[in-house]
């Protein structure tokens, strides 16, 4: 009879990617088998809930940094480790993609509220330009936050974090000193999401969450470790409820902050968020603080949409066996250009010299040797490197489709051997539905984090009223721009196209529009020959004056007759008054005859 006890069950998530790896594997296993690599990727105050994920984020890490070397299986031999090449294939897919999630531009854009909006003049094409609106002085506030608290830089930190590892993290809070919320951005190692059912709310956020780290400090000459965790806690407990400016009722609802440190010698494995507050050293003010807000002001940033698992995945998840491929072959690619570059030589009927130790020394270029009449043999290794080229080809190949980053991003084909820019644009297909799936969930959490960033704003009495605000990334496709501009031009005159969709056409191209309305406005503005048409086809001189944007015009008809409007008859010599006012243009007078020469 067989026991299971020993049996191990295979763990299923989102990092079971890197389960081939013996140094990663499943965390019993890892005990088991006695694995020192095991104990070195995280901590044991992480508890087994989150060790998975803090040992993922380590080998990440390493395959962006070209150090995965280190994780290959125990039974590779130490040279072998050693001669092991890495060329930065990690690198650049994460960079690459972080670009095409990033756009040529990010921006922050408010919407404006349709029951706020004026019925636009339809011949006014500065009607929707509303500079003094509230929603266009929100915006200026949020720009002005983002450019002193660095947002756009910051977000590129984030977002790296999140491709490569699978998360990324965002905190914010209040700075009276500042007078604006403050953002600070962790790894998404020092996390720690309370993920029970009992914290989390309708929409299966965590209510609960820690941010824990270690550090080091000198204490009396000698440097000692120390762990630091703050939690956010949002809970209904207030015994009186609060009505919060952006709320149409009171509410219990408040969210509380703790700061705790304990020294790593009084604190044994974890899980995190059980370690007991007794033995920790806590500041008065920062122990169950209410922040007067009723939203946890951490943002997690997950690379997918992962609603069941909360935690994301890492873009070189699914590639990792790929990428240990190609520098498998790569390191193959070096040794084998080695030995081409100085093949093997086997000499007959001649005694070389050896070393003290009897061991045959190695000859280089120039050298002469003389082999009698045996002559001497190269062994050819060229073929080998050929058939390793095409292989290592192969793997880049597979590595750009399993990626879904087009070979031009990867650098594998030279742009200029494409044919046109919409062919290329036609080969990023997949690559688009790739950074459309990142983006849908990052639309979400970025207008949840501007949300915060308002509240803070109004409840601190900065503004008067918010709006709802999000996150616009820029174009990533490569255009014809000579190719796009004759579409455009051929939509327009044939009419199949409106000027807005024209506009956003030249901006995904790249043109340098910054506003599309204003664009379409100066367009407008500029058109005489529009205007010219417009009043041709309606006889009214204003409605061309309207669409270039000038002021109406008082023209009235004059009266004819041959009288003027008092009953006068009309002398041919003067202007002819018009109602209104309006003096019509002078009769300019009939120049003097020339004088006639006098007679010889």
């Amino acid at each position: 009879m067989s026991s299971t006890s020993n049996v191990i069950a295979p763990i299923t998530d989102q990092y079971t990617y890197l389960d081939y790896k013996e140094s990663f594997s499943n965390l019993r296993r890892t005990h088991i088998r006695g694995n020192p690599n095991g104990g070195l990727l995280a901590p044991g105050w992480v508890g087994i809930e989150h060790n998975r994920r803090m040992r993922a984020y380590v080998i990440y890490e390493d395959y962006y940094r070209n150090a995965s070397r280190r994780w290959l299986n125990p039974d590779v031999d130490v040279q072998d480790r050693l001669d092991r090449r890495e060329y930065g294939d990690a690198y650049v897919i994460t960079e690459m993609l972080l670009s095409s999630l990033m756009g040529n531009q990010v921006k922050i854009f408010v919407e404006e509220n349709d029951d706020d909006k004026e019925i636009p003049d339809p011949t006014d094409p500065l009607a929707n330009a509303q500079p003094d609106s509230p929603q266009s002085k929100y915006l200026d506030k949020l720009n002005e936050w983002a450019e002193k608290e660095k947002l756009f830089r910051r977000m590129a930190e984030v977002e790296r974090n999140a491709i490569k590892l699978g998360d990324g993290v965002y905190v914010l809070g209040w700075s009276e000193k500042a007078k604006r919320p403050k953002l600070k951005i962790y790894n998404p190692g020092f996390y720690f999401p309370v993920l029970d059912e009992d914290t989390l709310d309708d929409n299966g956020w965590p209510t609960k969450v820690h941010i824990a780290y270690e550090f080091t400090k000198h204490v009396d000459g000698e440097i000692q470790l120390f762990l630091r965790r703050i939690t956010w806690h949002l809970r209904e407990d207030l015994e009186q409820p609060v009505k919060y400016k952006w709320n149409d009722k009171p509410s219990k609802w408040a969210c509380y902050m703790t700061d705790a440190t304990w020294a790593m010698t009084s604190i044994s494995d974890g899980p995190v968020q059980d370690m007991s507050i007794k033995n920790a050293v806590i500041r008065e003010d920062f122990l169950d603080k209410n922040l007067g807000i009723d939203f946890l002001p951490v943002v997690h940033i997950p690379n997918w949409v992962s609603e069941e698992e909360h935690f994301g995945i890492s873009t070189l998840g699914p590639l990792a066996q790929i990428l240990d491929d190609i520098q498998a072959a790569d390191t193959d690619l070096s040794l084998s250009a080695a030995t081409t570059g100085s093949p093997p030589i086997a000499v007959h009927n001649a005694i070389l010299e050896k070393d003290d130790e009897g061991r045959m020394r190695s000859y280089g270029p120039r050298t002469v040797l003389e082999t009698g009449e045996g002559g001497a043999t190269l062994l050819d290794t060229s073929r080998s490197l050929d058939a390793l080229l095409k292989y290592s080809e192969h793997l880049g190949d597979a590595l750009s489709e399993k990626s879904r980053l087009p070979k031009t991003l990867l650098g594998r084909v030279d742009p200029s051997k494409v044919p046109s820019g919409i062919v290329m644009t036609l080969s990023f297909s997949p690559h688009s539905g790739l950074v459309r799936t990142m983006r849908l969930i990052r639309e979400e959490k970025y207008q949840l984090m501007l949300d915060f960033i308002g509240k803070m704003f109004w409840g601190a009495g900065e503004i008067d009223a918010m709006f709802e605000a999000n996150i616009k990334f820029g174009s990533y496709l490569p255009a014809d721009k000579t190719e796009v501009m004759n579409l455009v031009v051929q939509g327009l005159t044939a009419h199949t196209i409106s000027m807005d969709t024209a506009v956003l056409m030249l901006i995904e191209a790249g043109f340098p529009i910054d506003d599309s309305k204003q664009e379409i406005a100066k367009i407008v503005m500029e058109n005489f020959d529009a205007a010219g048409k417009l009043v041709d086809a309606t006889g009214d001189i204003n409605a061309g004056r309207s669409r270039l944007g000038l002021p109406d015009q008082k023209v009235l008809p004059l009266m004819g007759g041959g009288f003027n409007p008092d009953g006068t008859p009309i002398d041919p010599t003067k202007p002819i008054p018009a109602p209104g006012g309006v003096p019509a243009p002078p009769v300019p007078p009939k120049p003097p005859a020339p004088p006639v020469p006098p007679k010889k």
